[in-house]
């Protein structure tokens, strides 16, 4: 048996090549994800045209964002702070361009909310 991470490159360039959707290869929704965050993994396909593999590599660290650094008031209220404390918790014990991804990740992000007027 497969697992999903090993299927990834297989499932993105099967995605490219338009054999399957985008949403096929992309990693299934949780029900739990904010609104805020469906929107997002809608929009880098349609709007940046950001392949599959990559929408669902930027959804996962998001994700993990907002788990961990949300406020309890709300994703409204999250600050500059909430941020540079996120990028400096992720760069303890992990490799620097993984927390290179991370950042890349958050930026896109903030910037679609930015755009949509989410924040």
């Amino acid at each position: 048996m497969f697992t999903r991470k090993a299927l990834r490159p297989l499932l993105g360039w099967l995605a490219e090549s338009g054999v399957i959707t985008a949403e096929a290869a992309c990693q299934p929704r949780r029900p739990e994800d904010p609104a805020v965050l469906v929107r997002f993994e809608r929009y880098l396909p349609t709007e940046r045209r950001i392949g599959a593999p990559t929408t669902s590599a930027y959804v996962v660290r998001v994700r993990r964002f907002l788990e961990t650094y949300c406020p309890p008031e709300g994703f409204a209220e999250l600050s500059g702070a909430d941020v540079i404390r996120a990028l400096l918790d992720e760069g303890v014990g992990r490799a620097p361009a993984s927390v290179k991804k991370f950042g890349y990740a958050l930026r896109v992000f903030l910037r679609f909310c930015f755009i949509t007027r989410e924040l």
